[in-house]
């Protein structure tokens, strides 16, 4: 298997979700033939992007959303203690694996690329790491994605909101302790 599954579905009750994460260095990643649970592959949602931080000890890997153009919303705890500086990525290709050699070299806006890098990321300035509240960092890329944005809930979430999609990646990989 590999180790991100393309896009993945399940039923929630909000609207939006922006950081479904995993934490992975490299020396943590185990094979299982387990799959995951009622999870599909998911096309209808290229805003579902994957965000590669990259650590001086390996790489944290999470669920972005690409909300507006150059802009990702992603979850503020996935940024590593020991991040480098300059070395978030934004991925929307198809086989992870084989595209993560490439960093971070990646192309130059314009030219082709399943990546882009984030120039700038701002976490919420009330994220408190303790509890991770609020868990919102927005991420400025330096080029457009091949697609538009996701079209957002324009209206208000009640307690009547009976459902919403929850997209975000997953991994065919089991993290070990």
């Amino acid at each position: 298997g590999s180790l991100v599954k393309i896009r993945i579905v399940s039923l929630a009750l909000c609207g939006f979700m922006a950081g479904a994460c995993a934490f992975a260095t490299d020396d943590e990643v185990a094979q299982t033939d387990q799959d995951i649970v009622r999870g599909k592959n998911e096309r209808r949602y290229p805003q579902v992007v994957a965000v590669h931080f990259m650590g001086f000890g390996g790489f944290t890997q999470c669920t972005g959303t690409y909300v507006a153009p150059r802009v990702v919303v992603t979850a503020a705890h996935c940024v590593r203690g020991d991040q480098i500086p300059g070395q978030i990525f934004v991925y929307h290709g198809r086989d992870y694996l084989t595209d993560r050699a490439s960093l971070p070299n990646i192309p130059a806006p314009g030219e082709p690329s399943s990546w882009a890098r984030a120039e700038t990321a701002v976490a919420n300035p009330s994220y408190d790491p303790g509890v991770n509240y609020p868990d919102i960092k927005v991420l400025f890329l330096d080029r457009e994605l091949p697609f538009a944005p996701i079209p957002l809930l324009r209206r208000e979430v009640t307690n009547s909101t009976r459902e919403g999609k929850v997209v975000g990646w997953g991994g065919s990989l089991a993290l070990t302790a």
